[in-house]
């Protein structure tokens, strides 16, 4: 009966984890996404953990914020500063669907089945909360195939950035 009771304890017991957030907690966009944000990641946990907002797209700076808005060419501008104190800005384009902006950071697809196929994907869908947050969901997939044997990877990972406070 001990056992029981210990084995029953350990298993209704568990650690807190992130939960994502839903798109249902989304604002809608409207062809609008405007901001300044931390540059850290707010969640973190051993699965997820916390990310910079420029390692997702790739920029070398230290900022503690970034800024971000979408122009009338649908293309993202970040607005940050370079290593050497500069001002810089680079732009990507994307389309707005649902509650999300979507960018392709990387999209190449070889198809040729059942003979040979590459898939190197790396999808960033951004989105506010209606707490303000910025939500990245970052999707990569990196798969390939020759005749039969096939390889690769994927992650779908979410994360979420404070509206700066300056």
């Amino acid at each position: 009966m001990k056992t029981l009771v210990v084995f029953l304890s350990i298993l209704f017991v568990s650690c807190s984890s992130y939960e994502p957030v839903k798109n249902k907690d989304l604002q809608n966009l409207n062809e609008r996404l405007s901001g300044e944000f931390n540059a850290n990641a707010t969640n973190s946990d051993p699965v997820n953990p916390a990310i910079k907002l420029q390692e997702l797209f790739k920029i070398q700076n230290r900022d503690s914020a970034i800024s971000l808005k979408v122009n009338k060419n649908k293309e993202l501008e970040i607005h940050f500063r370079k290593q050497n104190g500069v001002l810089g800005t680079t732009c990507f384009k994307g389309k707005f669907q649902k509650k999300y902006f979507k960018v392709f950071l990387e999209k190449k697809r070889i198809p040729f089945v059942p003979v040979y196929s590459i898939t190197q994907v790396n999808k960033l869908k951004i989105g506010l909360d209606k707490k303000g947050r910025l939500i990245i969901n970052n999707t990569i997939n990196h798969s390939g195939m020759i005749l039969m044997m096939a390889a690769g990877h994927s992650s779908d990972r979410q994360y979420v950035f404070n509206p700066s406070k300056n």
